[in-house]
């Protein structure tokens, strides 16, 4: 589902990325949170309770959008587990309102998140 707004409005090019394993495509540069909003994501990740978490302030101060990113190396062929092993290792926590998004994306979001380590995301913010 695209909750776009197309009528009036120019976009440029649109990239491919990646959301949880799903190739999709977005708008170049536009910020991460407004990408995963459009495609009707509203679960970014989830507290030490459980609890849903997304976009908040969408200028960069509440934390509440963290999700997991991997910029993908195009050309390189692994093994699914080792393809697995290599994400959990260097998943990059960002706010996704404050990032823009960019070619070969690899976005972790929702309950994919809990496979990628969730204490990790909380460690400096303590939420």
């Amino acid at each position: 589902m695209n909750k776009r707004i197309f009528i009036g409005v120019e976009r440029p090019a649109k990239v491919p990325i990646e959301i949880n394993g799903d190739l999709t495509e977005t708008y170049l540069n536009e910020s991460l949170a407004t990408a995963l909003l459009a495609f009707g994501i509203t679960v970014f990740n989830r507290n030490r309770q459980g609890d849903c978490r997304g976009p908040y302030c969408n200028m960069g101060t509440c934390f509440e959008c963290l999700v997991g990113i991997q910029q993908s190396r195009p050309g390189e062929e692994k093994t699914e587990k080792a393809e697995k092993d290599e994400r959990v290792e260097k998943v990059q926590w960002v706010r996704a309102c404050m990032t823009p998004v960019t070619e070969g994306l690899s976005v972790v979001v929702g309950d994919s998140v809990d496979t990628l380590n969730n204490s990790s995301i909380r460690g400096r913010h303590g939420r």
